[in-house]
């Protein structure tokens, strides 16, 4: 039976054959260990201590991560790396939607272990939401990517960790990842467009040329795309794909997967 990824979370060890032995064998360098989802209150009076390194990567809600008597605020599009042998807890009296993905490697044998890295880059979540859609294919032999995929990720995370303040021009990419992560629950486009600091105007005009169409027909892409992979990795009724995709109305959703993808919703399992 599959499991909700909105109730509760997977189980965590990725198993060894995920990773053939020839060349594409588990990476030495940087190797994800699990990559888990949870979507929950969080609160847990013990903490827990990991013998390797751990991103956390806040989707939705709003919490703290206790450590060593300081509290990290964790809000969406927050992106924790924790090192070996840190105790921590996160607190969350509401529903706080994250990403764990434990890691191991000769590639962070250099990273300093003394503190809690934190960095804020809804694109680097959505980079780590990818990570975990392809942990799922648990019966494919997808190691070899998933190693590739780990290593993306922690570069991207230390460059936005070493990078300046991003300028104007980094905002699109920025509302790209934001309205990736509010798929379900995105707000009105002129709402998203002055929560960057746009003007309704520039805004459309900017969004289209860096993507080629209007903010709403790529939210729209995004929905349906995203449907078309749950469909494809779950048993889930097409009704309730549709609602967490953000179609309150099956017929509507059904008939706009298949203006999109030329066959209904049912024919992509």
């Amino acid at each position: 039976m599959p499991v909700d990824p909105l109730k509760m979370s997977f189980v965590t060890e990725l198993s060894a054959s995920l990773w053939s032995p020839g060349s594409a064998a588990r990476s030495r360098e940087l190797t994800p260990l699990y990559v888990d989802r949870y979507r929950g209150p969080h609160t847990s009076a013990k903490d827990t201590q990991h013998a390797f390194w751990e991103f956390v990567l806040i989707l939705h809600g709003r919490g703290h991560l206790m450590s060593e008597g300081a509290e990290l605020p964790l809000t969406p599009g927050v992106v924790l790396l924790i090192p070996p042998g840190c105790g921590h807890r996160e607190r969350s009296a509401e529903p706080m939607e994250v990403i764990w993905a434990g890691l191991s490697g000769s590639r962070l044998a250099t990273m300093p272990t003394s503190r809690i890295l934190r960095v804020e880059s809804p694109p680097l979540v959505a980079q780590g939401e990818h990570l975990w859609v392809h942990a799922r294919q648990r019966h494919d032999p997808v190691g070899g990517e998933l190693d590739g995929l780990t290593a993306a990720l922690l570069a991207r995370y230390l460059h936005v960790l070493d990078a300046e303040p991003t300028d104007g021009a980094d905002l699109i990419d920025q509302v790209l990842a934001y309205l990736r992560l509010h798929l379900t629950d995105c707000p009105p486009i002129a709402r998203v467009a002055s929560r960057f600091g746009f003007s309704e105007g520039y805004f459309f005009r900017a969004f289209k040329r860096r993507t080629g169409c209007t903010p709403r027909a790529y939210l729209a892409r995004l929905r349906l795309e995203h449907a078309a992979l749950l469909l494809r990795q779950s048993a889930l009724p097409i009704a309730r794909v549709a609602r967490l995709v953000g179609y309150a109305d099956p017929l509507y959703f059904s008939r706009a997967f298949s203006r999109h993808f030329g066959l209904p919703p049912g024919q992509r399992r």
